[in-house]
């Protein structure tokens, strides 16, 4: 219970890196995002106990750290969770998990161009495990990622250039969430 250590930020960063690959899909990962939640909640748990252990010693002149060295690294801990809950609110995580997965996902769009991948069936795609959700014979199809509660929600879009091209747009445009590159999207059905 003493004053700050290098434990409290290793902690801190690994309850952000857990909430960080939660969302890296279009939605979330639902076990990983209570393992997160719980880290959090450690951490929290961790900081109060440091301020209440400073100010019972602040009363006694025991100080072990100046005032203005423990504000400092007590500050890491609110600053690290307001990072992670801006990093998630601009779609960060979604966007490095689809570049790492780009090619797989778009090995999925050529499967089903070759008529190999059915609706609903799974496949692999860089980080992820991916289910087609709409007809094959769509021109703009959907991938949902396994063990994603928003699966049924949320998902990869990608939408052919000649659809684009054509302007044939407003359905997809209506449910864009966020672009992820020219023909990727993540989306909501309307």
């Amino acid at each position: 219970m003493g004053p700050p250590r290098r434990a409290d930020l290793l902690l801190t960063l690994v309850a952000m890196s857990a909430t960080l690959m939660a969302y890296a899909t279009p939605g979330r990962f639902d076990g990983l995002t209570w393992v997160a939640v719980a880290l959090w909640m450690l951490c929290v748990i961790v900081w109060v106990l440091r301020v209440e252990w400073r100010r019972y010693h602040g009363a006694r002149q025991a100080h072990v750290t100046t005032r203005d060295e423990f504000r400092r690294s007590m500050a890491a801990m609110p600053a690290l969770l307001l990072l992670t809950i801006a990093l998630i609110w601009v779609g960060i995580p979604v966007r490095i998990g689809f570049l790492i997965s780009r090619a797989g996902l778009e090995n999925a769009v050529n499967m089903i161009g070759a008529n190999a991948l059915r609706r609903d069936q799974a496949v692999r795609a860089g980080l992820y495990r991916v289910r087609l959700l709409d007809d094959p014979q769509s021109p703009s199809v959907s991938f949902g990622v396994e063990g994603d509660v928003a699966m049924s929600e949320k998902r990869f879009v990608y939408v052919p250039d000649a659809e684009i091209a054509a302007g044939r747009k407003a359905n997809w445009v209506r449910r864009r969430h966020l672009r992820l590159s020219t023909n990727w999207f993540v989306s909501a059905p309307p």
